[in-house]
């Protein structure tokens, strides 16, 4: 798996980066960059292909050490938000393969990077310090429409796109729903909702 980082990441990571291979699907690629969110450094990941992201919240220098399986877990995290199954996950994951960190691929990965970062520093407010991965803001951040190859597409539908077009056949999204029991104090009046995790 490629992750091409900007020149603030690559100075804070320390590792080895090694030039982008711009013959690799995109499909398997990522961006990442770095930036402060209420004076904690945050990391920034966004999908090549699909310009859909996550952030990694309060990260410090001992976090490095475990920065591989930290993005991969939040990488899994994003994309059951977006509702792909778990079983497609984990053959992409092992078809990305050990994760390398690169040069950005190109300069309009960076610049709907840049994009990204915009967005957010929009909900800097309603970030919970205790949390690493920001689950209740993934929908959010990913909501907009962003132009690729000409076209304005949702980056989730882009995403759930490229996952159908790679796996075919296959059963690529996963239904989860919520179930509430609500009772209305002091009667018997009684409801129970279905409330799916994902509008699709």
């Amino acid at each position: 798996m490629q992750i091409g980082c900007t020149k603030k990441l690559q100075e804070f990571l320390k590792k080895d980066i090694i030039q982008a291979d711009q013959d690799v699907d995109p499909f398997y690629t990522w961006s990442a960059s770095i930036m402060i969110v209420n004076r904690r450094r945050t990391i920034v990941v966004l999908h090549d292909e699909s310009r859909c992201g996550f952030v990694l919240y309060g990260m410090t220098s001992r976090h490095i050490r475990e920065i591989d399986r930290i993005i991969q877990t939040g990488i899994c995290d994003m994309l059951e938000a977006h509702g792909i199954s778990t079983a497609i996950i984990e053959r992409y994951l092992q078809k990305c393969g050990r994760i390398s960190y690169t040069t950005p691929r190109h300069r309009d990965t960076v610049a709907h990077l840049n994009y990204f970062c915009e967005q957010v520093s929009f909900f800097s407010e309603v970030f919970i310090p205790v949390r690493q991965f920001q689950s209740h803001l993934v929908q959010a951040l990913n909501e907009g429409l962003v132009k690729i190859d000409g076209e304005y597409v949702d980056p989730r539908e882009k995403l759930r796109e490229s996952f159908v077009e790679h796996y075919p056949g296959q059963s690529v999204i996963s239904r989860k729903m919520a179930i509430l029991d609500i009772k209305l104090v002091g009667t018997s009046c009684f409801r129970r909702m279905r409330i799916p995790s994902l509008t699709l």
